[in-house]
């Protein structure tokens, strides 16, 4: 769903990080990973019942690569923001952001029931 969602809003992202695992499939070394790796991003990180401060994400892709949060948990109180563009959403269960965490600084508020965030991006 991640990298389908990533295809859609991206398309030329999504083909070129398909193409890189499919050259890295390539290579001996890695061809049993590539072969069972499907995202289109090569990094995937866990955020598990923590707000974060508004951030820029400097390690992830850079300028113009997008990243994908999928919000799992949590409830109708937690909020994401994106104090440069503005923004303040509520960021319930089941909540797919797409963005350039690099170049969009954002923040994600506490919680009061169980949270996960998947961030994915690349690197």
């Amino acid at each position: 769903v991640v990298s389908a969602a990533l295809g859609i809003a991206h398309p030329e992202q999504y083909e070129l990080s398909r193409a890189c695992l499919k050259k890295i499939s390539r290579d001996p070394r890695f061809s049993d990973l590539a072969l069972q790796w499907v995202s289109a991003f090569n990094v995937v990180t866990i955020v598990a019942n923590r707000s974060t401060p508004i951030h820029r994400d400097t390690r992830s892709g850079g300028r113009g690569i997008m990243d994908v949060l999928l919000s799992i948990g949590g409830g109708p109180h937690t909020v994401i923001e994106f104090p440069g563009m503005g923004l303040r959403l509520q960021y319930d269960s089941r909540t797919l952001v797409i963005c350039s965490g690099h170049v969009h600084p954002h923040g994600v508020s506490v919680s009061r029931e169980e949270r996960v965030c998947l961030a994915f991006y690349a690197r």
